[in-house]
């Protein structure tokens, strides 16, 4: 049941993704100032930067990329230090190994299918999308972590 509903909500927003990306694209053109302020931090002379990466985040999710992808993308953007290293460290204790659940045969060869952003077999089915959202969600070796600068808000 909590599956069906989650491929049933995946698939209306796949269906509509042209309504919801207008309705976050007033986020690009009205900025909220958080992200305003953390585009001038992050030393972009274009407060639009923020707004507009956000907007290519949720249309990639939208289109289908693995969830463990789009999350790496945006971890690539971080201002943190450490979270910098830790994409680089090898494979068995990088970031990628977490959020992919590289540990696990069946999140691996799925994750493994979908690295090239540009390929066809990059976007997953509605089915697969759910079953990577929720094992990501579920997986222990993420619970089990508090990252430095969460902000669920965002």
């Amino acid at each position: 049941a909590f599956r069906d509903g989650i491929e049933r909500a995946l698939k209306q927003c796949r269906d509509r993704k042209g309504l919801l990306l207008d309705a976050c694209a007033l986020f690009a053109r009205e900025p909220l100032l958080d992200w305003a302020a953390e585009s001038r931090r992050r030393g972009h002379a274009d407060v639009m930067f923020l707004p507009r990466q956000r907007l290519h985040f949720v249309h990639e999710r939208l289109r289908g990329r693995h969830p463990a992808a789009v999350l790496l993308e945006e971890l690539a953007e971080s201002p943190v230090r450490w979270v910098r290293e830790r994409l680089r460290r090898p494979e068995q204790d990088s970031l990628e190994a977490i959020a992919a659940g590289l540990h696990d045969d069946t999140r691996r060869t799925l994750y493994e299918r979908t690295r090239n952003a540009q390929s066809v077999s990059a976007i997953l089915t509605v089915a697969e999308q759910a079953d990577a959202l929720i094992r990501q969600a579920t997986d222990p070796n993420v619970l089990g972590r508090a990252w430095e600068g969460w902000a669920p808000e965002i």
